[in-house]
């Protein structure tokens, strides 16, 4: 039951529409009975106005010549806001206050209504919702509210003033019967004319049932004929699935055929090259076996080489002893000279013979120079090592620039790589969060499914809460007609025997409905807040949602991105690696080809360092020579230095030979090992030849499996013999079911005879 808690009142009759104190304009209705006295004119009739006011709207125009809001000419204001708040405990045991706002102007009077719960917030703003919620929440219906509880005491006669129609149509807007006779009449106007619709069934009754049993009989023919054809239509399918499977393997054996054409083709060419890279290979074989005794020659020949140059070293440390010998013999010669002064114009033309003796030794020294410096060439030597050394060079620089330019693109390749791999890595874990968020709150990823269906359960719950507020207001006007003085049924129009039938009737058909009413409606609130608190938060999600399918669709993009990226990198670091290898080739070839320059350098430099020392000792000979007695040792001793300058000369001859006999096996070396590159190209193609002779292999134990494939054309006949046993399964039915339809037309034909 509702109950009045408090009633504030601002600018209605005579209330201030600004009160200092808003406590003062408060009334607090207690548990007790509340009596209002006063004299006339104190706002007695104003209280019980206001409370009508803000539960139905309404009010009435005028009470002793006075409006319900004042003028504002009267009190002196352009315009001013009246207020009516009313606070109460509604049937359901929640607590709800009606707030009225009217603003009063010249042009306009613009009123607000709403209802709040006990926290203050707003739960109803429209006008429609709040007209339809107050008799809901209060407990009575309107016209109640207006024409009992709220009518005035000189109005309280109505029911014995007015008469005839007029009552009853008041007490008809009380009770809302306009509406229940409607209805009233035309469920009365069904229920005729399913009786006599129910009358002309019974007559047709025998003759459908008779057509029904003989459906009956059909349809069960017919479903053991449908489960006859859907038993073909496996067996069917089945062989239809085999013949299939059997076209596959005839159209991959045909597949294979071409492949074994097309490979036997292929290797028709293979044994070609094969014969070729035989040929070849024999010339090979003979080619390093001609320079494997070849290099063994060069062995043998370098170490006679060292084994000459050792015995060099021996004859050069013995003419250091020699030129000693001579150095020994010039100091008896100085001992002589002081002792055989008398002796000095014997000396005199010795000295004439020595110079020219000099002369001519001096001459032969330059010859000597001249034929050394002819044979080595040192320069000329120097510049072709130079010019070797440049090649190499150049060579090495531009292989290195190249790998420094692979090395960039692979380091660049790399970091690219590492840079999708990253926002491939931030994609997914967005993803993840975001598809957790969207489990925890939805219990899947689907967002609109989820949204859609909680939007739905939002719909049939206001639906439901708008039919139980209905319903309740016709049963509590149920409950009234039936306490009426008629006392008869609300429903079907039954006179009750006595007044305790009546209450028997309404406790336990009507109240007791009044009664659960309520809490189903507080229940489906509850569930209608939780349903919309639910849809907000989903709505928050949407912004995500809309990331979490973009990062769908970003995500294989860039795992695509990522393998070319990969195949990339992989593909610059086989060509870095490349490069890599020709490099190292080249510096190993360079620092072979420096260290055989190096030892040729060095046995030249030996050489010319014997010739100095050789020659400086000769100009020791020619300042230390002056006795004309040692002139015929010195010419013979001049005749044998020229006798191994001779022979020194021979020796440089031959290993300038040697020198270019050596560059010459290094050509041939060269060759060598471009032959040996080609040899080891003929075993990569052996390889994939022995690879191809395995894939044909296999070709081979394929075609031995499609022959055991032979039985596809028994499956065939199979096939079409089960064909034509569906054909005529489906011919039955169709006949039994043409039959089946000819039998109910001539029933009904004879039923419209009849009827």
């Amino acid at each position: 039951m509702s109950k009045l808690l408090s009633l504030t009142v601002k600018g209605i009759r005579l209330f201030n529409p600004d009160p200092k104190d808003e406590s003062t304009q408060t009334i607090d209705l207690d548990d007790k009975m509340t009596l209002i006295t006063g004299p006339n004119g104190s706002g007695k009739t104003t209280i019980f106005e206001a409370i009508q006011y803000a539960l139905i709207g309404v009010s009435q125009e005028n009470s002793g010549g006075i409006g319900l809001f004042y003028d504002r000419k009267v009190l002196g204001k352009e315009q001013y806001t009246a207020e009516c708040r009313l606070k109460f405990r509604g049937v359901d045991n929640h607590i709800y206050q009606i707030v009225r706002k009217r603003n009063i102007t010249d042009d306009l009077n613009r009123e607000i209504s709403q209802i709040l719960d006990e926290q203050g917030k707003i739960i109803y703003s429209t006008k429609a919702e709040i007209d339809f919620q107050i008799p809901r929440l209060f407990g009575s219906s309107k016209s109640i509210i207006k024409n009992v509880i709220f009518c005035k005491q000189f109005e309280q006669t109505w029911p014995i003033e007015m008469a005839g129609s007029k009552l009853k149509e008041r007490f008809d807007k009380i009770f809302g019967i306009e509406a229940y006779n409607k209805a009233h009449d035309e469920i009365y106007k069904a229920l005729k004319s399913k009786i006599s619709e129910l009358k002309e069934e019974n007559n047709v009754y025998p003759l459908i049932k008779k057509s029904f049993d003989k459906k009956k009989i059909i349809e069960q023919r017919i479903t053991d004929e449908q489960y006859e054809i859907s038993r073909i239509k496996e067996q069917m399918e089945q062989i239809a699935a085999e013949i299939a499977e059997k076209n596959e393997k005839q159209t991959r054996y045909n597949d294979l055929n071409n492949l074994i054409s097309q490979k036997e083709g292929e290797l028709k060419g293979i044994i070609e090259q094969i014969e070729n890279y035989k040929k070849e290979n024999c010339e090979v074989t003979k080619t390093l076996n001609e320079l494997g005794n070849e290099e063994v020659q060069i062995i043998d020949e370098l170490e006679s080489i060292k084994i000459d140059i050792n015995s060099k070293n021996i004859e050069i440390n013995k003419f250091k002893n020699e030129i000693e010998q001579l150095d020994g013999e010039k100091k008896e010669i100085i001992k002589k000279l002081e002792s055989q002064r008398s002796i000095n114009n014997q000396i005199n033309d010795n000295e004439q013979k020595i110079s020219k003796n000099k002369k001519e030794i001096k001459s032969k020294i330059n010859e000597i120079k001249e034929l050394i410096h002819e044979e080595i060439d040192e320069e000329n030597f120097s510049k072709i090592i130079k010019e070797k050394q440049k090649s190499l060079n150049n060579e090495e620089n531009s292989i290195r620039v190249e790998t420094d330019k692979e090395k960039t693109k692979y380091e660049k390749s790399q970091i690219e790589l590492d840079s999708k791999e990253k926002s491939l890595e931030n994609k997914n874990k967005t993803k993840n969060d975001i598809e957790s968020d969207l489990i925890e709150n939805l219990g899947s990823t689907d967002f609109e499914n989820e949204y859609k269906k909680y939007k739905n359960e939002q719909e049939n719950l206001q639906k439901l809460i708008s039919l139980d507020t209905k319903s309740q207001s016709i049963y509590e006007e149920f409950v009234s007609e039936s306490r009426s003085e008629s006392c008869q049924c609300p429903l079907c129009k039954r006179k009750f025997k006595d007044n305790s039938e009546r209450d028997e009737f309404i406790k336990n058909e009507l109240e007791k409905v009044l009664k659960d009413l309520p809490s189903k409606i507080a229940s489906n609130e509850e569930k209608l807040r939780k349903v919309s608190e639910k849809i907000e938060s989903i709505e928050n999600l949407r912004d995500k949602h809309f990331i979490y399918q973009q990062v769908l669709e970003d995500i294989p993009k860039l795992e695509e991105e990522i393998d070319t990226l990969k195949s990339k990198r992989d593909q610059n670091f086989e060509e870095y690696q490349q490069i890599k290898q020709n490099y190292d080739e080249i510096r190993s070839k360079k620092e072979k080809f420096e260290h055989e320059v190096i030892q040729l350098k060095n046995s030249i430099d030996l050489l010319n360092n014997d010739c100095s020392s050789y020659e400086e000792n000769i100009k020791r000979l020619q300042s230390n020579l002056s006795d004309s007695i040692y002139i015929e040792s010195l010419e013979n001793s001049l005749n044998n230095i020229g006798v191994q300058q001779d022979k020194l000369k021979s020796n440089i001859e031959n290993y300038q030979k040697e020198i270019d006999e050596k560059s010459k096996k290094q050509i041939s070396l060269y060759n060598m090992k471009s032959k040996i590159d080609r040899v080891k190209v003929y075993l990569n193609n052996k390889e994939k030849l022995n690879q191809v002779t395995h894939e044909i292999d296999e070709l081979h134990i394929l075609i031995s499996e499609v022959n055991d494939w032979k039985d596809l054309d028994k499956l065939k006949t199979e096939f079409g013999m089960l064909k034509g046993r569906k054909e005529e399964k489906e011919i039955a039915l169709n006949r039994d079911t043409y039959e089946l339809e000819n039998e109910f037309k001539g029933i009904e034909d004879n039923i419209r005879e009849n009827y």
